[in-house]
């Protein structure tokens, strides 16, 4: 396959194929950071998750036989790396502070717009409705 050949077939895995079997990565991905957030007991973001689930593509490259999928899934990760990390980077949008509740390693809800943030997040970065 040349390269537009990979990236057709990857835009129609990731945005059609596994969005109608998986639903949208940003809340999907979102679910996976809160539990490997209690797991763990340390915040994880939806990027980490893409990151580290394309490290396991990683670690299946180094020890198994050559697959395409391999490299293909780690390739889906990267795309929707960078789909959640641009969302996470511009949703930080609540200035209704006093209404958040909050739970240790998970997102905090505001109780007024219903927006989220991820844990570790700095206030910072949280601004602007």
């Amino acid at each position: 396959m040349n390269f537009k050949e990979i990236l057709d077939k990857i835009e129609n895995v990731v945005c059609e194929d596994r969005m109608k079997t998986h639903g949208d990565p940003y809340d999907q991905f979102g679910l996976t950071a809160q539990l490997w957030s209690a797991w763990l007991q340390i915040p994880i973001s939806r990027a980490d998750v893409a990151i580290m689930m394309g490290m396991s593509k990683d670690s299946r490259s180094k020890f198994g036989e050559y697959n395409f999928d391999d490299y293909f899934d780690k390739l889906g990760y990267a795309l929707i790396g960078a789909h959640v990390a641009e969302r996470e980077h511009n949703k930080y949008t609540c200035t209704h502070e006093t209404h958040i509740q909050y739970t240790p390693y998970f997102d905090t809800l505001c109780t007024v717009c219903r927006s989220w943030k991820p844990s570790g997040i700095s206030e910072k970065r949280w601004v602007g409705h």
